[in-house]
């Protein structure tokens, strides 16, 4: 025969399992109340998602979180590169461009990785910036062609 006390701590048990709540200082089952419980309930989830995202980068060979397939990273990195050359003017300088697209190209080509269409831009900005979009997409501003062209390990 079960006692109310076995009773009570069997449910206890039970709605843990179950339900992933825990009694609160006033009895009632209720995980919100429960900061410990969040954190487990947290640290849990994110370690499914790592063993599910967990996969290796072609590139590097390391085993990295990809949350999202490939297919949608490039088509974001396609639409966000789309917008930049909507919202900024290309460069006319032809220096800057022939300088930017000699330096991408000879990245794309140390990154071994065949199948992209790799494309550089060189936005007519001062600000010194350049930066790599997923989907080989590459904008740089003309602010930052200056100090390249200076290097003497650039071609």
């Amino acid at each position: 025969m079960l006692t109310h006390s076995m009773r009570r701590s069997k449910h206890a048990a039970s709605t843990f399992l179950f339900n992933f709540s825990l009694p609160s200082a006033s009895g009632n089952a209720n995980m919100s109340r429960s900061p410990v419980c969040r954190c487990v309930l947290l640290a849990l989830l994110a370690l499914v998602a790592a063993l599910v995202g967990c996969r290796k980068v072609p590139v590097t060979g390391r085993s990295q979180i990809l949350m999202m397939p490939e297919s949608q990273e490039i088509a974001l990195g396609v639409t966000a590169y789309e917008e930049i050359l909507r919202s900024e003017p290309k460069s006319t300088n032809q220096e800057y461009i022939d300088l930017v697209n000699r330096v991408g190209n000879r990245i794309a080509s140390a990154t071994g990785v065949e199948g992209y269409d790799w494309e550089f831009t060189v936005i007519a900005s001062d600000v010194t910036n350049a930066f790599a979009q997923p989907a080989a997409k590459s904008p740089s501003t003309r602010g930052s062609c200056p100090s390249a062209r200076t290097k003497p390990d650039l071609p």
